[in-house]
């Protein structure tokens, strides 16, 4: 959920009833270093924040830490018919080093905290109400070549992650 002017290759997706609003901050110092608070309300909201900082004037070479917090709602079937509707809160911190690959994308390595809360608002409990907290390294590669930064029209885009948790689940 995070972008920034050097095309960090990673998109807002179109979601009916939901608004979403991005204030990006750029050029916060010598080596470019970038602010970026996003926010969401609708059936699913949250609120983000992350620093990246390039570290060498090329800006090939980069750190980034962020933090955000989301809520879901989701909903369980049975034959097209909802049974029950949970709520799923995410928090999350990520800290990370990476490498632009000029304007084709770039590649992350880093660590992953994450807790998630999950309720039953209406229905039967189907599922245990529980929170459930992790964190792990994490390997990423986003590329895209499209032809317009907001809304494209034309082009390509890929992405690969791994992630692994610190107890190997």
């Amino acid at each position: 959920f995070f972008f920034s002017s050097r095309r960090r290759h990673t998109r807002y997706p179109l979601v009916t009833g939901v608004q979403t609003c991005a204030l990006p901050i750029s050029w916060l110092n010598a080596l470019g270093g970038e602010f970026l608070a996003t926010g969401e309300i609708g059936s699913n909201s949250g609120l983000s924040a992350e620093w990246y900082q390039p570290l060498e004037p090329r800006q090939r070479f980069f750190v980034t830490l962020g933090a955000g917090y989301r809520r879901e709602r989701r909903d369980f079937f049975e034959d097209d018919r909802r049974l029950s509707e949970y709520t799923v809160a995410t928090a999350s911190t990520t800290a990370a080093a990476g490498i632009n690959l000029g304007t084709l994308g770039q590649v992350q390595v880093g660590w992953r905290n994450s807790r998630l809360d999950a309720s039953v608002d209406t229905g039967p409990e189907l599922l245990p109400q529980q929170s459930v907290e992790f964190g792990g390294w994490f390997v990423s590669l986003d590329t895209d070549q499209f032809n317009r930064l907001y809304v494209p029209t034309g082009g390509w885009a890929a992405a690969a992650r791994w992630f692994q948790t610190r107890d190997g689940d």
